[in-house]
């Protein structure tokens, strides 16, 4: 990671732990993927590593999480985020049901299909979007994998087409959107 120019000051190696590994099945009529995540060592993350990458956040123009660790952690993110004024976006990757308080400190939540209705309950995007957005979420982003993206802030609903390509692997797609 060194010499791809990835900065590694703030990564710890647990013992405890075994590393995290994940697991991607590809449908083979629809090429979707499903992912399994063994999260591991991702599960030591708590509210003293986050405090201790204090000079990151500072330095960052926007946060960008992961639901890859804890919600605690997740939670101490969102203090931290409220605390310096910095934009808080969660890439809901892992979907599971998470405490009011984390919607509300979002500035923009991105989810695709499948976890906009996992998290919401609801069939319909439109209506998952709308069930995002009143947990507190003020902009809700849905991938729509082949079909493109839709967004919503408080004024308004949209939508920007995918461009027609042939996928060979659509692994880290979502990952490759956010970042």
């Amino acid at each position: 990671m060194i010499k791809e120019g990835i900065d590694v000051d703030y990564f710890q190696c647990v013992q405890s732990a075994p590393s995290g590994i994940a697991l991607i099945l590809v449908d083979g009529v629809t090429r979707d993927n499903l992912i399994a995540v063994a999260k591991s060592a991702n599960e030591t993350v708590d509210s003293v590593t986050v405090s201790g990458a204090h000079a990151v956040f500072v330095a960052a123009d926007v946060i960008i999480y992961q639901l890859e660790i804890r919600d605690s952690a997740i939670e101490a993110v969102a203090r931290l985020c409220h605390k310096l004024g910095k934009p808080f976006l969660l890439n809901s990757v892992l979907s599971r049901p998470l405490p009011k308080r984390i919607y509300e400190s979002l500035h923009v939540i991105v989810v695709n299909e499948y976890e906009a209705s996992d998290l919401s309950g609801k069939a319909d995007i439109k209506e998952s979007m709308g069930w995002l957005y009143a947990q507190g979420c003020r902009n809700v982003v849905v991938a729509l994998g082949a079909e493109g993206v839709t967004f919503a802030d408080e004024t308004k609903i949209g939508f920007i087409p995918a461009r027609k390509v042939e996928a060979l692997d659509t692994t880290g797609a979502g990952d490759c959107f956010v970042g």
